[in-house]
């Protein structure tokens, strides 16, 4: 739940809170868009709008429900003032000195209700310090607040339609329409709740330096006064809870602060409520005339006077009036339409037990005036606890007086509700009061337990049924459903079906069945398919039946794709029953096999299979093989001894193997490489090296031979032969600039690895500073192993000169750097 906190600046100069409520309006429920409107109660100065200039600016503060953290806040400006100046009698000369003003706050937002709901709060502080029922009244505050449900539920707040009084009349009957509008439809409910406490003055503020988290607290009531007795009164403050109409006849002046509380029910749950908190100031009056009246010995209670245990009423009448007066009684009877007096101080005789509505109106020259108060009636018992009860088993028993009306409600076991649940045997009795009239009844609740006992449980038989069913205990009656002449303990059956006893003691019964079956056996019949099938087959239902076939199903109905000889078991608890079929399926066995393609030509014997009892041949042809020497397709139908047929087909295709050259044989100078290229177009390349590349690079002498295959798997082959002449170097010779002469057998020589055979070929290393640390010529041998003097030379830079003859027979030289690396 997230709360929306209201909190006020405060001017120079404090005024006292009086009252409000908060409502909110699902403008769109799409978007979440709400408006929210706070309505404020203020004291005013002297008569006039003496705090117009206060309360002017409102921040609203929106808190998560679930935690009451801080989500976002607000400011808005008010509209107002309003002066409340309702006059709430008929004949009263209107008072000076009372002065309210109503401040209105609204503005729209979007307010996300999410799974919590929200709640709505507005928070001030002081209330008047003169207020009569209440405790610590200068640090007690206001809060007011009313709640969001959570998204799922769209809703409007329920709307009061007046404005609350401003005074009220000491010793004076008072009574307000005090309900309110709810635009969806929801059923409301009226109550009398405790307001809340709020902010703490501070630095002339009405406000808390910072709104306080919720929940927040009930004010503290000043004794006598609580939430139920908030003002006293004779007849004391009321609210009916369905029409929400308020009545009190105040009796003590002063300052008195009550809390109305109006919720929302839609399909029997709780979806809203809305709160007012309002000071109720009682004052002396000046009256033309009051019409007024009570009941000697009468109690006022719900909105009604209860009195003594009689049907007749004696009215005391209590009205004034300034000028002489007539009275006018009407008292509600609805059997009569003579339920009328002009008498002062009148009696009636009702017609028994009822809530009646009596109307007093005081008529004078000057002013008429009018009272309603209602009169319970009763004068009979309007209750019976019942007859007394003997219980069978362990019980939870109500009881109650249906009479929630009644003043005071006393059970013998001490508890106050008008029902109770009863769970232990004995006597039981209750008193009831409606002011001097009381009645009282009792019950008296006792066992009489049958004894236990169990006939057999339901029974399988395998075969024949034949059984004795006893219940076991003796002593008591027995009627068994077989006939009305069965009345033993026990009862022989020899049939299947269900048996029922009914056994009791006189004041308890019981009834047990028994069922007794028989377990039944499955069928299955035989059947035939030619070639492939799908066999459903199915043994029906059984009665806690357990199912097992031949191909390990479990189910009571299975498929079967393979011929031969099958079985079902069906188990009923302890019966066993099995049940076997055959299905024939002759197979013909006919695989010609996959379609070929042959190259160059065809030739392939083709086999009908060995089941078949005659062959129909595509080629006009009879017997069980035939060789096929052309390409084609081929088909066949076989039919064996039982009539099944069986076809295949298979197609043979061919075609010429491809040709191709690789070219002439050729010579190539030693480290020259060259590429051979097979041609183009074909799936698949293979070389007698291994290569599977449609082109390669050789640089070394030997025969090159080629297979191609085409998109059939026809294959061709060429063969050429390269030539490397040992005493030709290639033109451009290519050296490497650093080598790792580390024995480890890869790159350990410069410039290269092997020995070069061509004559007048050899290599120079010079460091440097130009001294010469390798010379091929006077070396042992023809490629430096990165040593000099029997040493290995340091990772530096030296510079090389090699000397040797290209593919053209030219004679060149290659100068360059070289690093051994370690």
């Amino acid at each position: 739940m997230v709360l929306l906190f209201v909190s006020l600046f405060w001017s120079a100069k404090a005024t006292h809170v009086v009252g409000g409520e908060i409502m909110y309006k699902a403008i769109n429920p799409s978007t979440n868009l709400y408006e929210v409107t706070l309505k404020l109660y203020i004291d005013c100065e002297n008569g006039t709008f003496g705090a117009i200039q206060l309360d002017t600016t409102a921040f609203i503060g929106i808190y998560d429900g679930g935690n009451y953290s801080l989500i976002s806040d607000y400011e808005i400006k008010r509209t107002g003032p309003v002066r409340l100046n309702k006059v709430n009698y008929k004949c009263v000369k209107p008072p000076t000195g009372i002065c309210v003003d109503e401040y209105i706050y609204s503005f729209r937002t979007i307010i996300d209700p999410g799974t919590s709901g929200k709640i709505i709060s507005y928070q001030r502080c002081c209330r008047n310090k003169t207020i009569n029922n209440l405790l610590n009244v200068e640090s007690s505050g206001i809060t007011i607040w009313t709640s969001i449900p959570p998204t799922g539920t769209t809703n409007n707040s329920a709307v009061f339609e007046n404005l609350p009084p401003n005074y009220v009349c000491l010793n004076a009957p008072f009574s307000m329409d005090h309900s309110a509008t709810d635009i969806d439809g929801d059923s409301l409910v009226y109550s009398l709740t405790a307001p809340y406490l709020g902010g703490i003055p501070s630095d002339a503020k009405p406000e808390p330096s910072f709104a306080t988290q919720p929940p927040y607290n009930n004010v503290a009531w000043r004794s006598p006064y609580s939430a139920n007795y908030q003002m006293g009164g004779a007849p004391g403050l009321y609210i009916n809870p369905s029409s929400g109409e308020v009545s009190i006849t105040p009796n003590t002046e002063g300052q008195f602060v009550v809390g109305i509380t109006v919720k929302e029910y839609r399909n029997g749950q709780l979806v809203g409520e809305t709160r007012r908190d309002y000071q109720i100031n009682v004052i002396e009056c000046v009256f033309d005339i009051v019409a007024d009246y009570t009941i000697d010995g009468g109690t006022a209670v719900a909105g009604r006077y209860t009195f003594e245990c009689r049907d007749t009423v004696f009215f005391k009448n209590r009205s004034y009036s300034k000028e002489p007066a007539t009275y006018f009684w009407d008292f509600g009877d609805p059997t009569t339409t003579d339920d009328t007096s002009s008498l002062e101080n009148p009696f009636w005789v009702y017609p028994g037990n009822g809530d009646y509505d009596v109307t007093l109106t005081v008529k004078s020259s000057i002013c008429e005036d009018d009272y309603q108060y209602g009169v319970r009636i009763r004068s009979s018992k309007p209750f019976e606890l019942g007859p007394d009860l003997v219980f069978c088993d362990e019980f939870t028993q109500r009881l109650s007086t249906e009479a929630p009306d009644a003043i005071t409600t006393l059970w013998n076991t001490g508890e106050t509700s008008f029902t109770i649940n009863a769970k232990d045997t004995g006597t039981y009795s209750v008193t009831i009061s409606y002011g001097n009239c009381s009645y009282a009844d009792t019950v008296h609740l006792a066992y009489n337990f049958l004894p236990p006992f169990e006939i057999p449980k339901d029974s399988l038989f395998c075969e024949v049924v034949d059984m004795i069913i006893d219940v076991g205990v003796s002593g008591l009656n027995y009627q068994w459903s077989t006939s009305l002449a069965d009345t033993n303990q026990s009862v022989r059956v020899t049939e299947a079906g269900t048996y029922t006893v009914y056994v009791d003691n006189g004041d308890c019964y019981e009834q047990q069945s028994i069922r007794l079956w028989q377990a039944s056996s499955p069928l299955v019949e035989d059947t035939f398919y030619c070639g492939e099938f799908d066999h459903p087959v199915s043994v029906g239902s059984f009665e806690e039946g357990e199912y097992l076939w031949s191909n390990n199903s479990t189910n009571q109905a299975t498929s079967y794709t393979t011929g031969g000889n099958h079985w079902v078991q069906v188990k009923q608890r302890h019966c066993i029953s099995i049940d076997s079929f055959f299905i024939l399926n002759p197979v013909i066995n006919l695989e010609l096999g996959p379609d070929e393609h042959f190259c160059d030509f065809v030739n392939k014997e083709l086999d009908a299979g060995e089941d078949g009892v005659t062959f129909d041949w595509s080629s006009d042809q009879s017997d069980r093989v035939i060789t096929a020497i052309a390409p084609g397709i081929y088909s066949v139908v076989v039919t064996d001894q039982y009539g099944c047929t069986a076809e295949d087909t298979i197609t043979l295709t061919m075609s010429n193997s491809p040709t191709f050259e690789l070219g002439d044989d050729t010579t190539i100078c030693l480290r020259s490489p060259t590429t051979l290229e097979a041609p183009e177009g074909y799936t698949a390349y293979e070389w007698n090296t291994g290569q599977l590349e449609r082109a390669i690079i050789v640089e070394q002498q030997g025969e090159y031979i080629a297979t191609i295959t085409d998109g059939f798997g026809c294959t061709g082959t060429d063969t050429l032969f390269v030539t490397v002449d040992p005493d030709a170097l290639p033109n451009d010779l290519y050296i490497a600039n650093a080598f790792s002469p580390n024995a480890d057998n890869l790159n350990d020589l410069f410039p290269f690895q092997e020995v070069i055979t061509q004559p007048g070929y050899y290599v120079a290393i010079f460091s440097r500073w130009g001294e010469k640390v390798f010379d091929s010529r006077t070396s042992d041998s023809q490629n430096w192993d990165g040593f000099y003097k029997g040493e290995k030379v340091p990772n530096q830079t030296f510079i090389y000169y090699i000397y040797f003859r290209g593919c053209d027979g030219n004679a060149r030289t290659k100068k360059g750097t070289v690093n051994p690396l370690y």
